[in-house]
């Protein structure tokens, strides 16, 4: 969305989530975002990144930034949420899966 748009209004905007009523939505539905991503990224010419992109929510602008920084923030968000997930796990006693190679939780961990 950073690369396609010059920003989001939250007043102008009409959002229905996806359904999602098993794992295997939500997968899909991650899977065909980050393909969208990768692609969008693909063919976005560098000057794309330094224009601004502009959240708000009609006459009130919460923030222009660059859409590089949009993107960093996503990804990083993506992070944060990934860490809290981690967290809840350790909490219930649940192994941490791998993420990029096994996870010290793991067997083969060595």
């Amino acid at each position: 969305m950073a690369i396609e748009t010059d920003g989001i209004d939250f007043a102008a905007m009409e959002y229905t989530p996806p359904a999602v009523s098993s794992a295997d939505d939500l997968v899909a539905i991650h899977e065909k975002a980050l393909k969208e991503g990768a692609a969008s990224l693909e063919q976005a010419d560098e000057s794309t990144f330094g224009q601004p992109w502009t959240l708000r929510t009609g006459d009130q602008v919460h923030g222009i930034n660059p859409k590089s920084e949009i993107i960093r923030m996503a990804y990083n968000q993506i992070v944060h949420h990934r860490a809290q997930l981690g967290v809840y796990l350790r909490l219930l006693d649940v192994p941490i899966p791998g993420s990029y190679g096994p996870s010290a939780d793991e067997p083969a961990f060595s």
